[in-house]
């Protein structure tokens, strides 16, 4: 694949208008009006459900298991209001840094499990 489609498919580049918006995030994404909120909350339910799934394959099956998790990760990078916010948005911040996340579970949860 070509060296700017990979940019369009991570999200460096607006998909459609073709401008820099910045840092890849991992998804195809856009700035365009109308576009923009029906897109991202497709693709926050995709990453969250990409990091539910990761857990679940670790045995942290079901809301109740997943949650402390997210908070404790968020807390861990000092999110703001990490007790509050929504799992989507923990989820964002694990897509856009998930090294750090695999470090941070592999260290404090992995073989844990209660």
């Amino acid at each position: 694949m070509g060296e700017i489609a990979e940019s369009l498919i991570n999200g460096e580049f607006d998909y459609i208008s073709g401008e820099y918006i910045g840092k890849p995030c991992g998804f195809p994404r856009t700035f365009e009006k109308g576009v923009k909120q029906k897109i991202a909350f497709r693709n926050r339910a995709a990453m969250f459900n990409g990091v539910a799934t990761f857990l679940d394959t670790k045995g942290y099956v079901g809301k109740k298991l997943r949650r402390p998790i997210l908070e404790a990760y968020a807390l861990h990078n000092e999110l703001p209001d990490a007790v509050n916010i929504s799992n989507h948005i923990i989820a964002e911040h694990i897509q856009a840094n998930w090294r750090d996340f695999l470090y941070w579970f592999n260290t404090n949860y992995l073989n844990k499990k209660k």
